[in-house]
């Protein structure tokens, strides 16, 4: 009799797990990566780590497309993401550096400090777009992009600072 219990529970078990499996396996690493729970946010981030770098390409232009919706919550997880992107995002700046310009100054949750830190892993090609902005009339706008140049410290970033007179 124990075992049919058993096995009435394992059927059960296994009739669950079918029918919610492809729930979870549809839901797609953008999905994931911008999730307002930040526990599914933190394993997508280590599975996108894990893809090669074509993979990691693919996903720019639909993290891209998260930035350009009203959903303003996801703003920050997928501006984060084009960061752990890095270089493979570079076409991700402009937009990134619109980010940089709108949350200048908040102070919650990091929204100041994400797009400088991914566009600083992004690298040199953060640079050019970023010398303007010191020059920009916000104040925290300029010591931004001061500092995201001082971070990314190429050849070209320690150039721009320094014809600026900031050394």
């Amino acid at each position: 009799m124990i075992w049919l219990k058993r096995m009435v529970v394992a059927l059960v078990v296994a009739t669950i797990s079918v029918n919610l499996f492809p729930l979870f396996a549809n839901q797609s690493l953008v999905d994931r990566l911008v999730s307002e729970d930040s526990s599914t946010q933190d394993a997508a981030i280590q599975e996108l780590r894990k893809l090669d770098l074509k993979s990691k390409k693919k996903l720019v232009k639909p993290l891209l497309d998260v930035l350009s919706t009203n959903k303003f919550r996801k703003h920050i997880p997928a501006v984060y993401a084009l960061g752990e992107i890095g270089p493979a995002a570079e076409v991700a700046v402009p937009k990134l550096i619109d980010v940089l310009k709108e949350y200048a100054g908040y102070n919650e949750g990091g929204q100041a400090e994400a797009a400088p830190d991914a566009l600083i892993k992004i690298g040199n090609a953060s640079v050019p777009p970023l010398v303007p902005l010191l020059d920009d009339q916000n104040l925290e706008v300029r010591w931004l992009a001061q500092h995201t140049l001082k971070s990314i410290g190429s050849p070209d970033a320690k150039a721009a600072l320094k014809k600026k007179g900031i050394e």
